[in-house]
C-alpha cells in the first residue's frame, strides 16, 4: 500500500510515475493474494485519512461484502484513473 498511495500521491503533483510491480494484484500484503486489510489507525476519535481514506470509502461503497476480489479492483481503478501512472509488471526471470 505504500507503494500504490506514494504513486498516487506523485502523480497527483503532477509527475509522471512508472508503478513496478511483481504480482498479479496491487496492494502487497492487503491484496487478496496475503488478504490483510488495511487497519491502520485504531481506537476512540483515530482514522486513517488522505489517499488511504479515499480508497477505504470507495471500497466500503462498492465493497459492502468485504471481497477481496473487488478490493483488488479498487486499488487497480484508483491507480489507473490517475494520468500520470504508467503501470508495469516486471517479468519473472527464469
Amino acid at each position: 500500500m505504500a507503494g500504490l498511495t506514494s504513486a498516487i500521491s506523485a502523480a497527483r503533483e503532477g509527475l509522471n510515475v512508472v508503478l513496478m510491480h511483481e504480482r498479479p494484484v496491487l496492494g502487497g500484503n492487503a491484496s487478496s493474494e496475503i488478504r490483510m486489510w488495511v487497519c491502520g489507525a485504531q481506537g476512540r476519535d483515530n482514522r486513517e485519512t488522505g489517499i488511504i481514506e479515499e480508497i477505504a470509502l470507495e471500497n466500503l461503497y462498492r465493497n459492502p461484502t468485504k471481497s477481496y476480489a473487488i478490493w483488488d479492483t479498487v486499488l487497480y481503478d484508483f491507480v489507473r484513473r490517475e494520468k500520470n501512472i504508467t503501470l508495469k509488471k516486471l517479468q519473472e526471470r527464469l
